[in-house]
């Protein structure tokens, strides 16, 4: 028995150096990541992409993830550098317009017309709201467009003052309201902030629900495999998985404790700064 585990690990070793091993970013039909800002949850795709196309090294190769930053003449030098790629991987819209007309490209994004869609599932997010402060029947909306939640009454609010008698507040997917800014007038009337945005920092919000970014990050690998290997066009795709987070100190900053219910249901319980 042991002699054929051997064998067993022998062969799939000997696959995985006939497909090229490891990637080491250098081999050919280059692959590069591009986004117009850092966050944490695209480094997390970003790992999560390429650790489950490791063994396909030779299929397609890794270039780093870049960052823009909106700086017109680093993208303009990066892609004059990395002219060689295949396929560019772009998060998020802003960076679209530092791409090269003509390039294949692969959008992943909270945007409806993304390939890969990282938008939070609107019931998901009314559970976990339900979960986190029980009795909820109204919740402020700080966006830029109406928004519905099952079971809840949304209300769209201009300014602080105007989600007197609501439950939570929540910052949606590219709102232009500043989180912080948002969070320091919100504690003081008791709302904890809730956000479904990628980018909204650590500590900011008391539950963030977001759909899972390992998750997401097999979707961009399973999209990059069939396009490289069947030639298949990009198509939408979702994640039904999510990851909920709730930040204790931002909870009871706006004065509100987490039931236990809805802490053991959490992925994530923030507990610190």
């Amino acid at each position: 028995m042991k002699r054929a585990s051997l064998l067993l690990f022998a062969a799939a070793l000997a696959v995985a150096q006939d497909e090229g091993g490891r990637d080491t970013g250098t081999g050919p039909r280059p692959v590069v990541f591009v986004r117009a800002r850092r966050t944490a949850e695209s480094g997390e795709i970003y790992n999560a992409a390429w650790r489950a196309l490791e063994s396909h090294f030779g299929v397609v190769s890794r270039r780093r993830l870049a960052d823009f930053d909106g700086d017109p003449k680093r993208a303009e030098a990066f892609f004059a550098e990395n002219g060689d790629a295949v396929l560019v991987v772009a998060f998020g819209p802003e960076v679209l317009r530092f791409v090269p007309a003509g390039k294949p490209l692969l959008r992943v994004g909270e945007e409806g017309d993304a390939h890969v869609l990282a938008r939070t599932d609107r019931a998901r997010l009314a559970q976990a709201i339900r979960a986190f402060r029980p009795g909820s029947r109204t919740v402020a909306l700080f966006g830029d467009a109406d928004e519905t939640l099952p079971g809840l009454h949304v209300r769209r609010c201009d300014r602080p003052e105007a989600a007197a008698g609501c439950d939570v507040a929540w910052l949606p997917e590219g709102s232009g309201r500043n989180p912080r800014e948002l969070r320091k007038a919100l504690d003081p009337l008791g709302l904890p902030l809730v956000s479904t945005g990628a980018d909204v920092d650590a500590g900011i919000a008391a539950l963030s629900v977001r759909p899972d970014p390992h998750g997401l990050g097999l979707k961009v690998a399973a999209a990059m495999l069939l396009w490289a290997r069947e030639g298949r066009p990009f198509e939408p795709t979702t994640v039904l998985r999510h990851r909920t987070v709730i930040d204790l100190v931002a909870a009871r900053a706006a004065g509100h404790e987490v039931p236990l219910g809805a802490l053991a249901k959490a992925d994530v319980v923030r507990r610190g700064p």
